[in-house]
């Protein structure tokens, strides 16, 4: 709740002051290349390309996710606890594993598929920033899910964890999955943010590279065909040099001939 209550101060600050007073980057020099340092108070040109709205529409759209993930993971919680059917609380836990298993692996997929479509220029900031979050909350999401079933196993009686032992669903499995998904949810608006421009500047650093490896390669071309240039001249002054000694030599003799002729 004051993770929700924190959003919508947010979400307020926003509508009143525009994006930049919130969640504003500003990229500063650092020990080492590279590294960023995000200051939220101070406005800088170099912001991302999201206007307030936009910005404002995905901390609200955040606020309905995390409140439907909490939801979520409270009525499971209720089934599972106040269902006297041991049969059908274990239907539930597998049917439940299985489908956080799938949203787990579909979702990492969406992930780095999403990746590498912004990194080709597919999308755009805005287009990227609203599927990662919602890709980072389906995780989250997952989260409070997999929470919800691990603080239930506890309460399981041995017929209900021994059902589930023969789908090989276990605390461990359970802690496994939660693990998983926990390492993938990523961050939230502000932090999306701060990925944008994190992966704005190794685009610059990577062009940068490109261009300085191409100009090197240029270089030595140049440096080729110069040297074969060269080479050609000397081979050319060479080849002069002895045709005028075999000019030379044929004027000489032909010189002794005509006097051999005379006399």
């Amino acid at each position: 709740m004051k993770r929700v209550i924190s959003l919508l101060l947010a979400a307020l600050i926003l509508s009143a002051g525009g994006f930049g007073a919130v969640a504003q980057e500003n990229a500063t020099e650092s020990s080492s290349p590279g590294d960023l340092t995000i200051n939220e108070s101070e406005s800088t040109e170099e912001s991302l390309n999201l206007p307030p709205g936009i910005y404002l529409a995905m901390v609200l759209s955040q606020i309905r996710m995390e409140i439907k993930g909490n939801a979520t993971a409270v009525m499971l919680k209720y089934r599972l606890m106040h269902n006297a059917n041991e049969s059908e609380v274990a239907e539930i836990v597998m049917n439940k594993t299985e489908e956080l298993r799938n949203l787990i692996q579909e979702k990492l997929q969406q992930k780095e598929q999403l990746i590498q479509r912004y990194q080709n220029g597919e999308i755009n900031e805005t287009e990227f920033a609203f599927e990662m979050l919602r890709i980072n909350m389906e995780f989250r999401n997952a989260v409070k899910e997999l929470m919800a079933l691990e603080e239930c196993y506890g309460n399981f009686s041995m017929k209900v964890k021994m059902k589930l032992m023969e789908r090989g669903i276990n605390a461990t499995a359970i802690e496994m999955l939660k693990m998983k998904a926990r390492e993938m949810s990523g961050g939230d608006v502000g932090e999306i943010a701060k990925t944008i421009r994190e992966m704005r500047v190794a685009k610059v650093k990577m062009e940068n590279k490109e261009k300085v490896r191409g100009a090197e390669e240029e270089s030595e071309n140049e440096e080729v065909e110069r040297t074969a240039g060269a080479g050609s001249e000397v081979k050319e002054k060479v080849k002069e040099a002895v045709e005028e000694k075999v000019n030379e030599k044929k004027g000489g003799v032909n010189e002794k001939r005509g006097r051999g002729r005379s006399s």
